[in-house]
């Protein structure tokens, strides 16, 4: 007999196996009955040698002479294995040939075939041995899962616990309190848990407790109507599975580990919430999540994710690299400032092969293979072993190009410089409400300043190894005014906690949340002068952990009072209002002026304000379509110029920020509006080697007579690229060039916080000047 996949590979088996001269029919689902007669009974008589068959001859018929067959095509199941090879196993006085099958030793094809079946693939195999084990097997792993079921602890709802078969998906936290259980034992589970009550929204259908209460098992049902119908009668079911384990810490010094494994994290948080989880339990350490990848058997590496960790460069939050060489042709240039995400890679397994991975941020493992409960949970403590001790893998090191986040367990030392929201919330759509659900504002429209008070008028509590004080400001676009909105801390490690009035987080009609919860799930990046950026629980070098020292050459140095700059009035009305010469601003304009131009057309324009572009926008455009784009920001020196960290930190916080304009596509189109009054702050033209009107019409803006805006930056996107520039003439380059033994530390942190200024800008492929006295 010749086994194919299809009826057209029969057919074409039959064929070739006519040419060796062999007599043979291809005997498949669309055989009349008269044929399927004639060919069943030429094989009993003798008068035809083979059949070449995709799902015929299995359960049912009887062909005692079969002794001989060709296994092309695997099956995709045991049980239709067990089918076939159970017609050739077959004892017969009559017919005494030992039974064998003829296939290619494909264990490595099929790397997936689970335990004894790879058997049934290796070549000469005899059946009449091999089958009789294969059965021994499936009834003691049947007979294992029928004693675990008999042991529950409890058993409530009408599921077998026999038919369930979670695929490992959980997240593992760890829980540093050694007297918490999930479920003592002696004890049941809570009320709020007991089948037919609401969970998440959903109805428990079963609940389950095993292995001394290490092990609860839940099975929940959701009624629900598609939402693009609001007829009740139009209602779909979903079912879910959340499997929860504990292992005990081994030793002093180790956490405990909890498997949350929920098919809806709705459901899973809220089986942890009842089972009173410990509030300082923590999503798994990602260098522990390392140490257990870095510790399976592995075959090859098919994904891995990498997310950057320079939040402001639009467009590459998180690449992602699949194929069979992923983990060798990894080019320097891909992996820079970026950190492991993911990873999914094959592994070997008593089965053969499977697939696993792991979600380093998230604290997330897999195995891609469906389990029975005893399996799942033996699964788990092998799991929570290579966790707590992993071991040295039998390869290569597993991605060492690609840099990893570390758990942190306090603030740097050194000073924030920028916070940036996260990029999961960027897609919009989330506002800031009032707990009496007043609208405030998007949360697009929200700045973030940790470590510092950007109004001058707060009193922010200190920074501590655990907390880091930080401020919520609200940009009003029509009024062109900023607002605080919310203060508070960030806790090392993930969450914050508030320090005044709470605001709440709302998306379209759904429930709202607090501002605090909203930080703990989208966890803003924070960047350190040193080089660092923290995100939730982990901390990266952005740099390699080297922030270098900023290049001299970019720093030039301006004699303000020689042009009658009073360096600490920003503003011309400051300025004017002190009396004693003209305002920062107005000496960058004259600077700019006296610039050569790059291109033939070029304009300065003035964007002050709450939510500014910039302080200072200069835009160049050559015929050939290329913009230089220069956006400069300015801050008040705070005394005579010399090494003053403060006089550094907001600016160059806001020049970081201002770096994602680069890559955004609203750009254009929200500069037009400022330039024509229709969005605060507004803009103004300083200078232009060209009229207002002809730059509006690159930005966007039609004009009478023209059919389209076919010059638009908007419609035709143009090459971008120029500088980001920060004025502090408090600053004194002298000094940080070569400073006195006193001011040597300053000068270091100085140096520290220009280098990260620089790396950063320098991934949107713009430079990073500063003017200084």
């Amino acid at each position: 007999m010749v086994r194919a996949s299809s009826i057209q590979r029969a057919r074409e088996l039959a064929d070739l196996y006519r040419e060796a001269g062999i007599n043979i029919e291809p005997l498949t689902q669309k055989t009349s009955y008269s044929d399927y007669e004639s060919i069943t009974g030429r094989l009993k008589d003798g008068s035809l040698q083979a059949v070449s068959v995709v799902g015929m001859l299995g359960e049912g018929y009887d062909l005692p002479r079969l002794r001989l067959v060709a296994y092309h095509d695997k099956h995709k199941s045991l049980p239709a294995t067990v089918q076939l090879v159970g017609r050739l196993a077959r004892v017969s006085e009559e017919y005494p040939q030992e039974s064998v099958l003829v296939t290619v030793d494909d264990g490595d094809v099929y790397p997936e075939l689970q335990s004894v079946v790879r058997d049934l693939y290796k070549e000469d195999a005899d059946w009449a041995t091999i089958l009789p084990g294969i059965v021994d097997a499936e009834i003691e792993a049947d007979k294992a899962v029928r004693d675990f079921a008999d042991a529950l602890e409890l058993r409530q709802g009408r599921i077998d616990p026999m038919h369930l078969q979670p695929m490992p998906t959980p997240t593992v936290f760890e829980v540093a309190e050694p007297l918490w259980k999930p479920v003592a034992e002696g004890t049941s589970l809570p009320a709020e848990l007991d089948v037919g009550r609401s969970l998440g929204g959903a109805e428990i259908l079963t609940a389950l407790v095993a292995d001394h209460g290490r092990l609860i098992v839940l099975v929940t049902r959701r009624r629900s109507t598609p939402r693009w119908c609001i007829d009740p009668s139009v209602e779909s079911i979903e079912y879910g599975l959340t499997v929860i384990s504990y292992r005990a810490a081994p030793r002093i010094g180790l956490p405990a580990l909890l498997f949350v494994d929920a098919e809806d994290k709705r459901i899973g948080d809220a089986v942890v919430k009842i089972l009173n989880a410990p509030d300082n339990a923590s999503v798994v350490d990602p260098e522990r999540l390392d140490g257990y990848l870095q510790s399976l058997p592995r075959i090859s590496v098919s994904s891995i994710g990498m997310r950057n960790i320079l939040a402001g460069t639009r467009g590459t939050a998180y690449k992602t690299r699949a194929g069979s060489s992923t983990d060798i042709d990894l080019g320097s240039i891909e992996t820079t400032q970026t950190a492991l995400g993911h990873v999914m890679m094959q592994i070997r397994v008593s089965q053969g092969s499977t697939t696993v991975g792991a979600a380093l941020e998230k604290g997330k493992i897999w195995q891609r293979r469906y389990k029975t409960l005893v399996d799942y949970a033996a699964w788990v403590t092998e799991a929570a072993e290579l966790l707590w001790f992993p071991r040295s893998g039998d390869g290569s090191p597993l991605l060492p190009q690609v840099p990893r986040g570390r758990a942190i367990s306090e603030w740097p030392l050194s000073i924030p410089i920028a916070v940036e929201m996260n990029q999961a919330v960027a897609v919009g759509g989330l506002q800031l409400v009032t707990p009496l659900n007043t609208l405030i504002g998007s949360v697009e429209d929200l700045e973030l300043h940790a470590g510092v008070d950007p109004t001058g008028g707060l009193t922010l509590p200190n920074t501590t190894a655990r907390e880091l004080p930080i401020v919520a400001l609200m940009t009003d676009r029509s009024l062109g005014t900023q607002t605080v909105c919310w203060t508070g801390v960030l806790i090392c490690g993930g969450g914050a906690e508030e320090r005044g009035t709470g605001i709440r987080v709302k998306h379209g009609y759904s429930e709202d949340f607090a501002f605090t919860e909203f930080l703990d799930r989208y966890p803003p990046m924070v960047y350190f002068a040193s080089g660092e950026a923290v995100q939730g629980r982990e901390i990266f070098d952005v740099n390699g952990g080297n922030a270098g020292r900023f290049d001299h050459r970019d720093i030039e140095t301006i004699n303000w009072k020689a042009r009658g700059v009073d360096i600490e009035s920003e503003t011309r009305e400051t300025a004017a209002r002190k009396g004693l010469g003209v305002s920062i601003h107005e000496g960058v304009e004259e600077y700019l002026r006296q610039q050569p131009r790059r291109a033939e057309h070029r304009w300065i324009l003035y964007n002050d304000g709450s939510g500014e572009i910039a302080d200072h926008i200069v835009i160049e455009h050559t015929p050939g379509g290329v913009v230089h784009l220069s956006l400069w920001h300015s801050k008040a020196a705070g005394g005579a110029p010399s090494l003053r960290v403060n006089d550094l930190q907001v600016v160059v916080g806001q020049a970081l920020r201002s770096r994602s304009r680069y890559h955004d596509p609203q750009l254009w189109a929200s500069l037009r509006r400022r330039l024509t009054g229709q969005e605060s702050p507004a803009a103004t033209l300083v200078d232009g080697s060209d009229g207002l009107a002809r730059l509006l019409v690159y930005l966007g803006a039609q004009r009478s007579g023209m059919k389209r805006r076919g010059l638009s930056w908007e419609r035709r996107p143009a090459l971008m690229h120029g500088e980001i520039g920060i004025v502090q003439p408090g600053l004194s380059s002298s000094a940080l060039a070569h400073p006195t033994s006193a001011q040597r530390s300053t000068a270091e942190s100085i140096h520290q916080l220009l280098a990260v200024f620089a790396d950063t800008v320098a991934t949107t492929g713009s430079r990073a000047l500063v003017l200084a006295s």
